[in-house]
């Protein structure tokens, strides 16, 4: 019966934490996890349960890597039924980072950031194409549009599934992008050489071993297909294992985001090779769109006070975190909604020191291609 009041208040984003003039109901969705996807949401989500689970797998920090290596399907998709909602209304459809052009919107880089990927893989109208790890498909889409060929999306999370569908059903997308459950490390639903082209776009960080994903898209990679991935990787160059501000900032972004552990981008660009893709090229986007004087990723996190750009403010952050805790305490928001919005706030921390010291990127492009077969 909360639901059925609508006296004008805020519009709260407890990711991003925007405010603007909105809805009691708004509020309350956004801070609870009773998004617009919510489809059959009490048997997808238990705010209180999945936000106590995945505060489990950090408690013993570094202890706890063998731990979440174990849990990792389990723990991740607990953390994306809890934190989907919040990333969609605080950040938008693509969970994900870019640079930014001194002239260009939060908006507008996303998509430029999705287009290059693109680009890269050379996508023709009729390729068949897998998003991996495609989240609500804000990606899937925009590739969509940009290139005309048809995506299908994997997520590990059905609350995903189900709010990606509904997306695409309701922007007239029908059946030229679809989201489907399951576990990329397994891709069970797909067989042998069935697609043109894949990518991932900061996704791959959540595999408990990095070579058990590039292993699956091998196998349902066509040969002379590519696979092009924005990974998450520690800088090898400037991560320091004995400093402990560089273990700190590790574990804050693991924490916040429920990875069970940052390899550097040399371990990663290993792997692909030893999963037997020829890496046709590797490109540190954070390193080379500051190099030509653009903003880097880690600055949408950090922009200034003001009511236009609320969402990407540290006020706004501060102001929706008590928020949030009001209205769990008045039982306007699911109990765990709080605990929930701290683990976001660790994730925002410790992406912001990752970005300053640069002993970390979310933006490694690998493009790797799987040989052509060869012939008797």
């Amino acid at each position: 019966k909360l639901f059925t009041q609508s006296p004008k208040l805020f519009h709260i984003t407890p990711l991003n934490m925007s405010v603007t003039q909105g809805s009691l109901k708004g509020v309350i969705t956004a801070a609870s996890g009773r998004g617009k996807g919510s489809i059959n949401v009490s048997n997808t989500k238990n705010i209180d349960k999945e936000s106590k689970f995945v505060e489990e797998m950090y408690d013993k920090r570094d202890e706890n890597i063998e731990l979440r290596k174990s849990n990792a399907q389990k723990f991740v998709d607990s953390f994306y039924s809890i934190a989907t909602d919040f990333y969609e209304t605080g950040w938008g459809q693509s969970f994900h980072f870019a640079p930014r052009g001194n002239q260009e919107t939060f908006r507008e880089s996303i998509i430029r950031h999705e287009h290059y990927l693109a680009l890269k893989l050379n996508i023709k109208p009729d390729d068949v194409v897998l998003d991996l790890g495609c989240g609500i498909g804000g990606p899937m889409r925009n590739i969509h549009q940009f290139t005309g060929a048809n995506i299908v999306g994997v997520t590990i999370n059905q609350y995903q599934v189900n709010r990606g569908n509904e997306i695409n059903k309701s922007e007239g997308f029908g059946d030229k992008c679809v989201l489907k459950q399951g576990d990329f490390c397994k891709l069970a639903a797909f067989k042998d050489n069935t697609f043109d082209k894949i990518f991932a776009i900061e996704s791959t960080c959540h595999a408990p071993n990095r070579c058990e994903v590039y292993d699956q898209v091998f196998r349902v990679l066509k040969p002379g297909g590519i696979f092009a991935s924005y990974e998450w990787v520690l800088c090898d160059d400037k991560f320091d294992y004995k400093n402990k501000d560089h273990l700190q900032i590790k574990y804050e972004v693991e924490k916040g985001n429920a990875l069970p552990d940052l390899i550097t981008d040399k371990e990663c660009i290993e792997n692909f090779k030893q999963s037997g893709f020829e890496v046709i090229s590797v490109e540190d986007l954070d390193q080379t769109s500051r190099e030509k004087g653009q903003i880097p990723w880690h600055s949408s996190l950090l922009a200034k006070c003001s009511v236009d750009n609320m969402q990407h403010t540290y006020c706004g952050a501060l102001f929706t975190h008590y928020l949030t805790w009001f209205l769990e305490t008045v039982q306007l928001a699911p109990k765990g909604t709080f605990k929930t919005h701290e683990i976001l706030r660790v994730a925002r921390d410790g992406l912001v020191k990752a970005g300053e010291t640069q002993v970390f990127t979310p933006m490694l492009l690998v493009i790797a291609k799987k040989p052509e077969e060869k012939s008797l």
